[in-house]
This record gives C-alpha cells, sequence and structure tokens, in this order.
C-alpha cells in the first residue's frame, strides 16, 4: 500500500491571506521620476559649456564645489556626529602632492589629482585612529590640532615654498590631458578650454560624491553610523546596530577627506597656487 501526495493549487484568496502584511520598498514612482529627471539634468549641465559664458562656467565650477564639500560635511557631522574644523588639512596636504607632482615630477594635472587624493586617503588612515578616540568638542579641538601640526610641518620644506607656498605656472597647465580636445571641439582659446576641463572634473565629482553618498546611507554602515551618532552606547551594545554591522568605529573622515580633497583640486587648476597660509581668492583669468 503506497500513499502519494497531490498538490492542490491554492486559491487566489488563500494565497493573499497567506502573503505577509509588511513590503518593503526601495523605490517609488516618485523617485523614478526624479533619477530620470536628474539624468536629463546632468546631461545637460555637461553639454551647458557650447553656449554658457565663461563667468557662468566659473561660477557653476564653485557651485559644485561648495555643495560637494556641504554633503561631504553632512555625512560628518550631520550623520556621524563629529564636528571638524580641521578639514583644511586634507585640502592643503592634496594641494602640495598636487602642485609637487605636477612641478616636481611631471605628472599631468588631472593625472596628478587622484594620486593627491590617494596620499590624502593615508594621510587619514594614520591620523584616523587617534582622532576618533575622541569625542565631542575633544574631536574638533584635536582636529584644529593636527591640521596646525600638517602645516607647519608642510613649511618647513623648502622645495614647497616654505612660509611663502608655491605655484603652477600656465605653460605647465597648458599640457592637461583633453585640453587640447576641448579647443577643438568648442573653439576656445586655452584658459577658457581649461575652465570648462575643469567645470567637467567638477560635475563629475559632484555626481560620484552624490551617488557615494547616497549607496553609503542605504547601507549597513551607513545604518550603524546614524546609530552610533544618536546613542553610541546602545549602538555598540551586544545586539546593537554598530556591533551587529561590524561598524563600530565612526570612520566618515578615513573616505570622505579623501573626496574631500580630490574635489577641491580640480578647484586648484582654475587657481593654481598653494600656501600654509591659504590661497588667494581671486581666480586665474589669464
Amino acid at each position: 500500500m503506497s500513499v502519494e501526495s497531490i498538490h492542490i493549487p491554492a486559491s487566489r484568496e488563500q494565497r493573499a491571506a497567506d502573503a505577509p502584511v509588511w513590503q518593503v520598498r526601495v523605490g517609488t514612482r516618485l523617485s523614478r521620476v526624479a533619477a530620470v529627471a536628474g539624468i536629463a539634468l546632468i546631461v545637460a549641465l555637461a553639454a551647458l559649456p557650447a553656449i554658457a559664458s565663461r563667468n557662468l562656467i566659473q561660477d557653476l565650477i564653485f557651485v559644485f564645489t561648495m555643495l560637494t564639500l556641504a554633503q561631504l560635511w553632512n555625512v560628518l557631522a550631520g550623520w556621524g556626529g563629529l564636528v571638524s574644523v580641521g578639514q583644511q588639512a586634507f585640502v592643503g596636504l592634496g594641494a602640495y602632492a598636487l602642485f609637487a607632482g605636477i612641478v616636481m615630477a611631471g605628472l599631468d594635472p588631472v593625472a596628478a589629482i587622484p594620486l593627491a587624493g590617494l596620499f590624502a586617503a593615508l594621510v587619514a588612515a594614520v591620523l584616523g585612529p587617534l582622532l576618533f578616540r575622541l569625542e565631542g568638542p575633544y574631536f574638533a579641538i584635536g582636529s584644529w590640532v593636527a591640521a596646525e601640526a600638517l602645516r607647519l610641518i608642510c613649511a618647513q620644506f623648502k622645495s614647497l615654498g616654505g612660509g611663502t607656498g608655491m605655484s603652477i605656472s600656465p605653460g605647465e597647465l597648458s599640457q592637461m590631458v583633453g585640453l587640447k580636445a576641448v579647443q577643438a571641439l568648442l573653439g576656445l582659446r586655452p584658459a577658457a578650454a581649461r575652465d570648462v576641463l575643469v567645470y567637467w572634473l567638477a560635475l563629475l565629482f559632484a555626481v560620484l560624491v552624490t551617488l557615494g553618498i547616497y549607496a553609503f546611507m542605504r547601507s549597513h554602515h551607513g545604518l550603524a553610523l546614524a546609530a552610533s551618532r544618536d546613542n553610541a552606547a546602545s549602538a555598540s551594545a551586544p545586539r546593537g546596530l554598530a556591533t551587529c554591522f561590524g561598524s563600530q568605529s565612526r570612520s566618515p573622515p578615513a573616505w570622505s577627506g579623501p573626496w574631500f580633497n580630490c574635489r577641491r583640486l580640480a578647484f586648484r587648476l582654475m587657481r593654481p597656487s598653494a600656501s600654509p597660509t591659504g590661497p588667494p581668492m581671486s581666480s586665474s583669468s589669464s
């Protein structure tokens, strides 16, 4: 005697009753429309130099720079709860690395940007474990002290200009990758073509940083970071988010520092000078 089981299809009503009462949505119709509109906006901004004036291009470079830096600052202070007043250390070190790579090593300015960002990442990896031991106002003061110490160290190198800083000549910037292509495409002078190239770099960094932050905040580490900001003790508990997701150390400066630096370095190509006391505020118009 044998017993065979026969599969009886469930009715639609029964399947609906057995379905969970909750759903997880990662996108809505509004978000999909916003994504399409965002792509169209990026394409329009990329084509803008064909019809825009040079003054408008320079203003948009500044806008993209501030937009990117504001987002990275929001990751530090808004999501991580880390109020830093020493992020200028990454900008200064990156600028010196960029200028040294161009003037001393003869690197292309565009190729020197990611290398300078990598240098800033190494410095952030060294300073991060030391500064993360501090919290609240102590972290802010510690970041400022670290920035001042790095400024004094850079001022001791005569090859970097010492206390007076260093600059890049227009001849060295005239050899940028893609500069002649931009001149031929848009029929511009070298200085205007350089602004367009920097504009495209600024737009690229703004898009990459925005997408990177969006992906990070939706990840487990982003949730753990927010939990550590709200209540570090609860987040580091055995069942806390930071412990479960392996993100007990607050890590935004370790990766936002290089992005902070790379984004600012593209802007430095318009203002080709660096000094321990800061760059001049007037842009180059040659």
